[in-house]
């Protein structure tokens, strides 16, 4: 998944290239068996999404997923938004404090260097060896932010 190999033997490395990999080939892979998903096949209510469960469970195309999985799958896609007065002051609280140098040095050093780079390309183990002017400036960078 994160170095795949192309059939001509080419290595993938970069991100982005990797993503549309694995995008293009799961598109491909849908579109050839012509099958419709749970939601080409029902109108949903979202208003009323958790009667869906049962049928969503027992969709012909998820028979292969095992039950606790399809039920977190479920959840991750009906799980309803929480706009709640108490959850807005909480993370105002939080974001309403800067983020000191020695905590995002902190952050970096604790963080996993196996992991893949996201969206910035950056990954942990990168960000591991930067230098002190170069933490300080993305210290300032993520302070605007």
């Amino acid at each position: 998944m994160h170095s795949p190999k192309l059939p001509n033997g080419e290595l993938i490395v970069d991100p982005l290239t990797i993503h549309d990999t694995h995008g293009e080939h799961l598109k491909e892979r849908l579109q050839e068996t012509n099958e419709k998903t749970f939601f080409d096949n029902h109108h949903i209510d979202w208003k009323n999404v958790q009667q869906f469960w049962l049928q969503f469970r027992d969709f012909p195309a998820h028979k292969h997923i095992p039950a606790h999985m399809a039920l977190r799958i479920w959840q991750a896609i009906t799980q309803p938004n929480i706009d709640s007065a108490d959850k807005r002051r909480e993370i105002l609280e939080a974001l309403s404090h800067p983020i000191l140098l020695k905590d995002l040095r902190n952050a970096i050093r604790k963080a996993p260097s196996g992991s893949m780079p996201g969206p910035s390309g950056l990954s942990y183990a990168m960000m591991k060896e930067w230098h002190e002017p170069v933490l300080v400036r993305a210290h300032t960078a993520v302070q605007a932010i």
